[in-house]
């Protein structure tokens, strides 16, 4: 038996899209904001993990209120899940107080904090 025999029906299982959960639903519209510290970098550092979208955003919206700055990034057709999981490692970041995720319609708004 050969390696290649030994893997075959995983690579089939693979290419069915068995091994991801987000598979069966289609990409959709997801809403990202976000309050954080106005440090000099924080921009980059947000546009950083926003980056695992692989996907532009429709709209960004940034606003500096005294020592705050407030975010809202809205895409067009990302899965909620990998939506979530950027949620998530922003809320990881330092000078990031508070992150939510408003998902398509139909479903509910989890803070991601």
């Amino acid at each position: 038996m050969t390696v290649r025999d030994a893997y075959a029906t995983d690579t089939g299982m693979y290419a069915a899209g068995a091994d991801r959960p987000d598979s069966a639903a289609p990409p959709g519209p997801a809403t990202i904001r976000l309050s954080a510290d106005a440090d000099a970098d924080v921009l980059l550092r947000i546009a950083v993990q926003l980056n695992y979208l692989n996907t532009v955003p429709s709209r960004l919206w940034l606003e500096r209120r005294a020592d705050l700055i407030e975010v809202v990034v809205r895409f067009d057709a990302c899965t909620q899940q990998t939506a979530s999981l950027v949620c998530r490692k922003l809320a990881q970041l330092t000078s990031v107080l508070e992150v939510s995720m408003d998902p398509g319609p139909g479903a509910g708004a989890p803070n991601c904090s």
